[in-house]
């Protein structure tokens, strides 16, 4: 019961459910929920109440949310899921070589409406516009997010030892598995500039001393000393094979005769 002059507030709750877009600016609704566009939120009391009143007119019994003294305008929208990405942090020497470590945060945030739980695939590309390569994949992500939040994922992987020099984009790549259906597919990479640079190893040979005799005759042993040296400013690193040859007035593997083979770690 209400006393005269006394106001007494009502709580009413409205469960917003899919529908597609409506074509008119306002039109019967389905009880609970709301089609796609703008609205005004308006109270009514309906002329069916068991409730004698001196003034039921529209203008007494209705009242919109302009009329409290603020703006209630409210958007009904279709759900969607949209997710996208960006590069955190990238972790790498500088410059980088083959089998260096390297380390890449991701964050992927859900820009949708509604929350998602799924299991997605993301990648790691080196990027330089000739010479793409994929650097590293994480398989089978558990990706529960809710609208508006996001999670970072980690990439911890090795420069490989075969990627030429250059210089690098990363890119990070999401949902390459296509399990997550959105409203827009062309925002699911991320990209940072010049994030990696690659140099070799410029390994160079200089001849330093022999114990072969001037005149060799089948049977003679030696050993042919070398000194190897590093002309990059990156470490070289991993094994190499160095191949001892007899050459023929200078041209090398052409009129050339193998001798041996040594493997040697650098």
């Amino acid at each position: 019961m209400v006393k005269a002059r006394v106001i007494s507030y009502a709580r009413l709750e409205l469960q917003f459910s899919d529908r597609s877009p409506r074509d008119e600016d306002c039109g019967p609704q389905l009880r609970g929920s709301l089609a796609a566009g703008w609205y005004d939120l308006e109270v009514r009391i309906l002329p069916q109440n068991n409730l004698v009143e001196d003034d039921q007119q529209p203008d007494n019994n209705i009242v919109t949310a302009d009329a409290l003294g603020g703006t209630y305008e409210i958007l009904s929208s279709v759900s969607f899921v949209d997710l996208t990405a960006s590069v955190i942090s990238v972790a790498a020497p500088n410059p980088a070589t083959g089998s260096d470590p390297m380390k890449v945060a991701v964050e992927v945030a859900n820009v949708g409406n509604v929350s998602i739980a799924e299991r997605v695939n993301l990648q790691l590309w080196a990027m330089d516009g000739d010479a793409d390569r994929q650097l590293a994949e994480l398989v089978n992500q558990p990706l529960k997010l809710a609208a508006g939040k996001s999670r970072v994922f980690k990439f911890a992987t090795t420069v490989p030892g075969d990627l030429a020099a250059g210089t690098y984009s990363l890119e990070v790549r999401v949902d390459t598995n296509d399990v997550v259906a959105e409203s827009d597919e062309g925002n699911n990479t991320a990209s940072e500039p010049v994030a990696l640079i690659v140099e070799n190893a410029d390994l160079s040979l200089t001849f330093a001393s022999s114990t072969l005799p001037r005149t060799v005759v089948p049977g003679d042993r030696g050993v042919v000393r070398v000194a190897l040296a590093n002309e990059a400013d990156v470490k070289a690193k991993g094994r190499i094979d160095l191949q001892l040859w007899a050459a023929c007035d200078d041209v090398v593997f052409i009129t050339s005769a193998y001798i041996s083979t040594t493997n040697w770690a650098l």
